[in-house]
């Protein structure tokens, strides 16, 4: 199998990307907006060097739709790669997820053990953290969105239906001072000062925490009015300032960003606790979820008199299980350590938090052991 090659194929399952997958002689080929027991005639787009495995797009549908199919609600979808299951009926999408966990775990586990997943109250606007890619078409018209998979392209996503709507909102709004204020857009090719990326984070109560990433050398005075343009949304509480000179893709650099509207920071309630939070703190991005995930977390950790929560972030499920009289210490290399332990310290709840890397923290004797690590996974010294 090679680039260019055209196959006829029936997708039999699902990837974690959403693509309808196919083994071809051996090898797992990809096909986007293709539902299981579909059939499609598709062009090979790139095959993988290292895995058996490879990518295809649809040429021309054979046969007819699956039933499992529905209308994408999302008008990104297909292109951003955020929305790349949204072709399929919620249902279904949570059967497959449920067959992913049964193969993650096959051999370790009783499958009987594996509970159907627990579906969300909506399918739509629950995302509470949006990162905008900002960038100029070949015709000049500003683009406010995300990167096409495998791809540089940035498509548009404003009008997305998978963010809360105050922050589709809060993109549009930041289009409008965009284009006012004139200030340069990072295009690609490393447009000194110009803004790169656009990150909006919401609370429960609906405010919003901006941060504006830039390349360094930006015009303080053009940095300035579009800060306060963007600030003129009633929902805009806090807006930060981050620098970032990296060609890696990563959307943040290691540099601390400066707060130029408010504290940099915003409260976020975790069960008993309010801590204090920024705009790049990791918090699941699903709130509505995340409490039944954290509730379940504490009924099934009944019985445990010491945890350690790695990669622990803001703390919320070490605070959970501190609420359930579980003595706890949340591990987190980054700043947001400190914040969640002066959060601890004005609670009466027995939890504790350590700045240090997971790898490196000494655990001592415990009962129990949470990890939530990034998506590159644990790290070797962690495992």
């Amino acid at each position: 199998m090679k680039q260019g090659d055209r196959l006829e194929v029936r997708a039999e399952g699902l990837a974690e990307s959403g693509a309808g997958t196919v083994e071809v002689e051996g090898v797992l080929v990809q096909v986007g907006d293709l539902a299981p027991g579909e059939q499609a005639e598709i062009e090979v787009q790139s095959v993988s060097r290292h895995h058996p495995r490879a990518y295809g797009r649809i040429v021309e549908r054979l046969g007819t739709p699956s039933v499992d199919r529905q209308e994408p609600p999302c008008p990104g979808y297909g292109r951003c790669g955020g929305c790349a299951w949204q072709h399929v009926r919620y249902p279904v999408q949570l059967e497959h997820k449920r067959r992913r966990v049964l193969e993650a775990l096959a051999g370790l586990i009783d499958a009987d053990a594996i509970q159907p997943v627990i579906p969300a109250p909506s399918e739509t606007h629950y995302r509470n953290k949006a990162s905008y890619v900002l960038a100029r078409g070949s015709d000049g018209q500003l683009i406010i969105g995300g990167r096409v998979p495998r791809s540089s392209e940035v498509v548009d996503t404003r009008g997305c239906q998978v963010v809360e709507a105050v922050i589709d909102e809060i993109a549009i709004h930041a289009g409008a001072c965009l284009e006012r204020t004139k200030i340069a857009v990072d295009d690609g090719q490393r447009t000194p000062g110009g803004v790169r990326y656009l990150l909006v984070r919401t609370t429960a109560e609906g405010r919003a925490a901006l941060g504006v990433v830039t390349r360094s050398g930006i015009a303080p005075e053009g940095l300035r009015q579009l800060v306060e343009a963007l600030a003129t949304h009633p929902a805009v509480e806090t807006v930060s300032h981050f620098i970032n000179d990296e060609t890696s893709g990563a959307v943040l650099s290691d540099i601390p960003p400066t707060a130029m509207v408010g504290s940099g920071r915003f409260d976020e309630r975790y069960g008993p606790v309010v801590a204090s939070a920024g705009v790049e703190s990791f918090l699941q991005i699903h709130r509505g979820q995340a409490s039944v995930l954290y509730r379940s977390l504490g009924q099934r950790a009944a019985g445990a008199k010491r945890a350690v929560d790695l990669y622990c972030g803001l703390g919320a499920i070490a605070f959970h299980l501190a609420a359930a009289g579980i003595e706890t210490v949340g591990i987190e290399r980054s700043v947001d350590a400190e914040w969640a332990q002066r959060a601890a310290e004005q609670s009466d709840l027995p939890v504790s938090f350590l700045r240090a890397d997971a790898a490196d923290a000494e655990l001592g004797q415990v009962d129990l052991v949470v990890v939530n690590p990034p998506r590159k996974g644990l790290s070797r010294g962690a495992r």
